[in-house]
């Protein structure tokens, strides 16, 4: 099911969303498709930047890829679950998709688990403006 807002409704919940991606043509491309409906986006292109920046800043949500260079999607997970009682939810958004990885990506927690593969950047976002939609 595909749900539709109007653009003055998305800009009444502006978020703040990061995205874990180190394509900077995907970056680039969700960066400003999130940006144009109205959020607020901080990008960065790996997990040690990634853990740095969740540090220093809120964020209502994650979009995360697992495969990353310095720290992998995998291991900002595990330390998201172990050290952060409020951490933000996280969409993973990644070229991984055996059947284990999905499993692990979701017992650290992850709401949505989305492939690169399978899912268009068109389906992305309407998960996103869901999960926080629902909050």
């Amino acid at each position: 099911m595909r749900v539709c807002y109007t653009w003055s409704y998305m800009k009444s919940i502006a978020k703040k969303i990061l995205i874990v991606e180190d394509d900077t043509a995907i970056s680039k491309v969700l960066q400003l498709k999130f940006q144009n409906a109205g959020f607020e986006v901080i990008t960065c292109g790996d997990g040690k930047v990634c853990m740095a920046t969740l540090n220093k800043e809120t964020f209502d949500l994650v979009i995360l890829d697992l495969i990353l260079p310095e720290v992998d999607g995998f291991a900002v997970l595990e330390r998201l679950k172990r050290d952060w009682k409020s951490a933000p939810p996280v969409v993973v958004f990644s070229n991984l998709c055996q059947t284990a990885d999905i499993k692990r990506a979701k017992d650290l927690g992850v709401i949505a688990y989305c492939t690169k593969i399978v899912t268009d950047l068109y389906d992305l976002f309407q998960i996103v403006k869901e999960i926080l939609v629902r909050g």
